[in-house]
């Protein structure tokens, strides 16, 4: 009655995002979490009723930070470029644009460039002891990574979005380890 019966009508919207992230990997030992940033574009399209499909693609740099005892510790950071494909349930006043919504998002990143550094903390060897390394992120960490985002999230009204996600990736963070990425992102979307 309120428009959702003209949703194959409705047009594109654009816009652009932000949101500031809090970032981690599934690791056990010594694992320190990371904030970092999504920034990008977005746009969305009503599809029927209160569903709708919200496409993005950002710059995201994410990282962690862990310790091994006697071992090493390790600064990871990278860049990504991140695909988003949200389905969203919007739960409010079509008429005004204004209302909560509810998501899931399948994702992927790929990763661009980055800098790490790895640090030896290995008392016995006393080459190596307390020397840090510098070198490119991808040559540690998987470029590729494939999940879900499940998120939450307020329409103030047709040009502000706020919004508040938890992403889980699928894929293995290194090729010899077992630990997947994690994390929360909290942002805003303005559309034009």
């Amino acid at each position: 009655e309120y428009g959702y019966e003209r949703s194959n009508k409705d047009p594109w919207r654009y816009g652009l995002k932000f949101d500031g992230s809090y970032d981690w990997a599934t690791q056990n030992q010594g694992l320190k979490k990371k904030y970092g940033f999504k920034a990008g574009f977005v746009a969305e399209k009503h599809l029927i009723y209160n569903i709708y499909f919200q496409p993005s693609i950002t710059l995201y740099k994410k990282g962690y930070k862990s310790t091994i005892t006697n071992g090493f510790s390790e600064n990871i950071d990278g860049y990504f470029l991140a695909f988003d494909a949200s389905i969203q349930l919007k739960f409010g006043d079509e008429r005004l644009k204004k209302g909560f919504l509810i998501s899931l998002t399948p994702y992927f990143t790929y990763g661009l460039f980055g800098n790490s550094t790895q640090k030896c903390l290995d008392h016995n060897d006393t080459v190596h002891f307390n020397n840090t390394y510098t070198y490119n992120t991808f040559d540690v960490i998987k470029k590729e990574d494939l999940g879900f985002i499940l998120g939450a999230g307020y329409d103030f009204n047709k040009h502000w979005e706020l919004n508040a996600n938890y992403y889980f990736g699928l894929l293995r963070v290194k090729e010899y380890t077992n630990y997947r990425w994690r994390g929360f992102t909290v942002g805003l979307e303005y559309y034009f």
